[in-house]
């Protein structure tokens, strides 16, 4: 964070909400545009001469238990972070989030925050992790999970640590800097201009949250995960040929597959023709801790 921070959030920002009602969902439609620092100078000078906007369009589907978020922003200003919030009921000490072959659980809280500076800490302990597919918090038997498309950072936050803050976008000016407010002293990469990683434009985001009961492996939230991010993909085959030729006959069954996966348990992280025989490589792994 900068040294002179400043949290904005879009509650003033005054949006303009459509609600959409279709035969298979309903949608809402929220605009925003908030104003914001343009830069670090502005920051630390309480003006706010940039702005995001953004169209947030927020999905209920007919038999879905998933609340699907599409997220569209227009970023016009430098050096900050954007993140949305997902307030949850749920009082715990520790979050979980799915690696590349399983998951892991963390803690929302790292009490050497209080004095890390005192033990001599390069760098605080800041509890901001990383997640692949999904995160997740969890009370007695109800919990809630938030599925993200490549966006991979997130952080547990407010006084009763129940929100969800996943990061959107972070903009930096600069490969490294020196005398951080977290990191203070060395400077963590050369100090060359990289603009690009300031991220202005249009960004696009997905995100989509699912409630459960019981654990996250007997719900599956691991394998609700999974097909939201890869439905199945299906296609309406136009009745026209380049070449007219015979049709040849032939009988196939109503439905077939290769194998089945159940919804809870194993899940698949690859399915590929082996290179040096006529075979098929499947590899399964256990999702859970």
């Amino acid at each position: 964070p900068a040294k002179e921070e400043w949290v904005i959030t879009a509650a003033n920002a005054k949006p303009q909400c459509d609600i959409i009602h279709e035969a298979w969902q309903s949608r809402a439609v929220i605009r925003y545009d908030m104003a914001v620092p343009l830069n670090l100078s502005e920051r630390s000078a309480r003006q706010s001469t940039g702005r995001v906007g953004g169209v947030l369009v927020v999905t209920l589907s007919h038999n879905s238990r998933r609340i699907d978020v599409d997220i569209n922003l227009d970023n016009q200003a430098d050096d900050h972070r954007l993140r949305v919030l997902v307030p949850t009921p749920f009082n715990t000490d520790s979050v979980l989030a799915d690696t590349q072959f399983g998951s892991l659980t963390r803690p929302v809280n790292d009490s050497a925050m209080n004095n890390w500076q005192q033990e001599g800490w390069k760098e605080a302990p800041v509890p901001v992790w990383n997640m692949l597919n999904y995160v997740a918090l969890q009370e007695g038997r109800n919990g809630m999970a938030v599925f993200s498309e490549g966006l991979r950072e997130f952080e547990v936050i407010g006084e009763e640590k129940k929100t969800f803050a996943i990061t959107l976008l972070r903009g930096v000016g600069l490969l490294g800097k020196e005398d951080l407010l977290l990191r203070p002293g060395r400077p963590s990469g050369i100090k060359m201009p990289v603009p690009d990683s300031q991220l202005r434009g249009l960004l696009s985001c997905r995100l989509s949250l699912l409630s459960y009961t019981g654990t996250p492996t007997a719900a599956g939230v691991a394998q609700q995960a999974r097909a939201w991010l890869t439905p199945v993909q299906c296609y309406n085959k136009i009745p026209w040929d380049v070449m007219k030729l015979n049709k040849a006959g032939f009988n196939v069954p109503e439905s077939y597959s290769l194998l089945k996966m159940p919804p809870v348990g194993c899940l698949i992280s690859a399915l590929k023709k082996a290179e040096d025989r006529q075979e098929v490589i499947l590899r399964l792994f256990n999702p859970a801790e």
